[in-house]
């Protein structure tokens, strides 16, 4: 009985030292604007997958259906991205990873005249990065179909 009062003891003594580093990652995803982020990549990821659509031939009856569905997906991701859940785990991953001491000097960067520049920019880079990133994919894609159906046909062979 004693040990499990010790291991008790000594785990919630573990969870309270972190807790100074959980606060300042909570206080860093707020002044990061994070509800904002993500609100700029579910819009991006919404864009691209608009785009994805127009590629294929799809009858017009289905757009609206089609619409509706990426849209109560989104909506689903987008919610559940910014629950306070969510934000905690990513706190505590914050905290994992960083020190108290380089935590705070992120603070102070982002409560900068630079850091806020680049929190307000943020989005911006996102979208850009999204766009890059999908012309790159398309500028792959006949390779990818070679690709995939080189790997068709060596998967029917293996029957």
């Amino acid at each position: 009985m004693k040990n499990i009062l010790f291991l008790i003891t000594f785990i919630s003594m573990g969870v309270n030292a972190q807790q100074p580093k959980v606060d300042l990652a909570m206080e860093l995803i707020a002044i990061m604007d994070f509800d904002s982020q993500t609100d700029v990549i579910v819009q991006n990821l919404s864009a691209m997958q608009v785009r994805q659509l127009e590629q294929f031939d799809i009858p017009e009856k289905a757009k609206p259906l089609i619409r509706e569905y990426m849209e109560d997906t989104n909506n689903l991701l987008f919610s559940t991205f910014q629950s306070e859940e969510v934000k905690r785990q990513y706190a505590d991953l914050y905290a994992s990873v960083f020190s108290e001491e380089e935590l705070k000097s992120i603070l102070a960067f982002y409560k900068s005249d630079h850091g806020k520049a680049f929190s307000k920019s943020f989005p911006e880079i996102v979208a850009g990065i999204t766009k890059i990133s999908e012309a790159q994919v398309q500028s792959v894609l006949p390779q990818l179909a070679a690709i995939d159906q080189e790997f068709k046909e060596k998967l029917k062979g293996l029957k």
